[in-house]
Parts: structure tokens; sequence; C-alpha cells
């Protein structure tokens, strides 16, 4: 049955379709980062030389390496003094820029950072930053490429007859309804995986590991400058790749249950655009002020694909221990999968309505 299930599936052009834009998304995507306009690959030296590509990039690391360390009041001071306004066009000064008021004076690294609760580090982490943001981008198309290519899972099963002839033999239903489900794991998975290893090779390639001690809050576009985790880029990007992989096992668990209940492809898409798509932080921001209810809209799974509103969540006691919330979402995500699982092919699938004994 799982061959059978393969074959249905894959003779669909539209799956290869789906599955190659989707890729070709990811690699442009990631393909910006070796482009010379961008900002880490574009540097201006102390005599007015511009410099583009690869040298640029590495004349930004050097610069930032001659400060790597603690973040002090006395560092941002020393950058500041040292560095012309003319010069802001390079990564270290237009970081240390942030730092700067209209009379020469400065804002302190306690006012800069007033949730950071451990001194922070300083480093290049250009890279890093990049690294995140782009995968937010990946990670926002991805349950729309899931509900194009599972919605219609079971409803294409009763919109061309096929479930009559799955009833001729001895559970061909359930068999057939449970070869869909790990062939739609499958895909998933291994799709995920291709497109996070295609990204981390060419971050690697690009921009080495330097960096991935710097803390999160320290960054020229500040992404988590409000975040009171004690995480430095490594951590939050290997805490991020695990929470995105729960997260969309997650949305593929809602689109398949939602593909069971439904009569139609058009109206498992919908149901299922409706359900991931309508807990906005956005819209919930506008009507409570309350950051419970910022916690409690992010174990949306769609939600937990935000890296930069998960990292700004604090720490929470769970278990009597005190753990990050992209932590505790991870713990989350794994019971919820795994009672989602029991619930959909130990339940779901033996009430499938258009499947009549």
């Amino acid at each position: 049955m799982f061959k059978f299930e393969c074959y249905k599936l894959f003779k669909r052009k539209s799956i290869w379709v789906v599955l190659g834009l989707f890729l070709l998304y990811a690699a442009l995507t990631v393909s910006e980062i070796y482009f010379n306009e961008f900002p880490a690959n574009y540097a201006i030296t102390n005599v007015g030389e511009t410099l583009v590509g690869n040298e640029g990039l590495q004349y930004n690391k050097n610069r930032i390496e001659k400060y790597k360390g603690v973040l002090t009041n006395e560092l941002i001071e020393e950058v500041l003094q040292s560095y012309k306004e003319t010069e802001s066009i390079n990564h270290v000064t237009l970081y240390f820029e942030n730092f700067r008021l209209e009379n020469q004076t400065h804002i302190t690294v306690e006012n800069a950072y007033p949730y950071a609760t451990s001194a922070l580090t300083y480093g290049f982490s250009a890279g890093w930053e990049t690294f995140l943001r782009k995968r937010l981008q990946i990670m926002t198309v991805f349950p729309l490429i899931l509900m194009v290519l599972f919605c219609p899972l079971f409803p294409y099963e009763y919109q061309c007859g096929m479930s009559s002839v799955l009833l001729t033999t001895k559970n061909g239903k359930i068999k057939s309804a449970k070869a869909k489900i790990l062939i739609a794991f499958i895909i998933t998975n291994i799709t995920f995986l291709v497109v996070t290893g295609l990204q981390a090779l060419l971050y690697y390639i690009r921009y080495g590991i330097e960096g991935y001690d710097t803390s999160i809050q320290v960054g020229l576009y500040n992404y988590f400058n409000l975040s009171a985790l004690s995480f430095n880029y490594l951590d939050l990007s290997l805490n991020t790749l695990f929470l995105n992989l729960l997260g969309i096992n997650m949305i593929l668990l809602i689109i398949i249950g939602v593909s069971i209940k439904s009569y139609n492809s058009i109206q498992s898409l919908l149901i299922s655009v409706l359900l991931c798509y309508s807990f906005s932080p956005e819209l919930i921001s506008r009507i409570f002020s309350n950051m419970t209810a910022f916690y409690v809209i992010s174990l949306h799974p769609i939600n937990s694909l935000d890296t930069k509103n998960i990292a700004c969540l604090d720490y929470v006691d769970f278990l009597g221990r005190e753990n990050a919330w992209i932590n505790f979402l991870q713990i989350f995500y794994i019971v919820l999968i795994g009672l989602g699982l029991f619930y959909v092919c130990k339940v779901m699938v033996k009430k499938q309505k258009y499947y009549s004994d």
C-alpha cells in the first residue's frame, strides 16, 4: 500500500512543480549573501576606497575582530572616539552609531539593552543575524507549500472515486490513510532537511562559524536587542532549527487532520489557511497589551516559526526549573506531536466520512 500511495502522489505533476519552486525560492533567498550589494559585503576604507564582495566582507570582519569581547561602556566610548562619522558605512561603526547621541555623548550598555541578564559579548554577527532572518523568510513560505501539497491528500480519493476501490480490500481504507500520512511526513521532513542543509552549507562557505559566541542582543540589525535570553548566536540558531522542525511537523498534522475531515480540496485548503493564519501576533498586540497573550499565542506552531518574537519571550518556571520559553515550546511540541499522531492515526483515520463501510 505504501508503494501504491507513493505512485499515486508522485504521478501528480503539481507535486514536482511545487517542490521545485520552493527549493528554487530557498536557493535564491540564501544566495543573496553572495551579492556585492549585500550589506556585509560592502565597506569603505579609511582612505575612501570602496570594497565589495569577499574583500568587503573580510575588511568588515577584521575591523570587528579588533573589538571582539565583552561589550562595555569603555569600549563604546573608544570606538565612537576612534571613528569619524564619514566612516559610518563600515559595520563596526554602524553598530556603535546606535549608541551615539546628538550632544556627542552616548547611551550606556545598560540603557541600550535593559532586558539583558548577563554580560554581552561583541563580535561579527552579520552572518548569524542574516541566517536567522533568511530562515524566517523560508519558513514563512513553507506552511503554504505544505497546504498546497497535502490539503488534497484525502479529498482527492473522494473526488476521483478511489474510495470505492479501497473498500473492496480488507482494511484498505485504514492502510491507505496511514500510508498517506507516512508519505506526507517523509516528504515534509526530507524537504526541510534539504533546505536547511543547503542554507547551512552556503552560510558556512561564506561566513564560517565566526561570531558564533556573540550575544544575540548584540547585532547590527538589532533583531534580538529586547531579548533577556543568555544565548549566543549558535545557541539560538540550533534552537531555532529544532523548533522549526517541530513547528513544521505540527502544522502538517493540522493540515492532515483538516484533509481527513474535508470533502474537497478547496474546502481543506481554506480551513487550513484559516486555522494557521488567524492567530497573528500583530492582531493580538492590537487587542491585548498583556504579555501573557503573547506567550499564549506563541504556542500556535505558525507563530513559533518567528524566531525574533520567540527570542523576546523570557524564561519560565517549568517542572521546578527555569527554562527559556523557546525550550519550553520544544518540549510542548514533542508531546503535542506524539498525541496528535496517535489521535489522527487511531481515531480520525477510522472515522473518515467519505469511506463508508
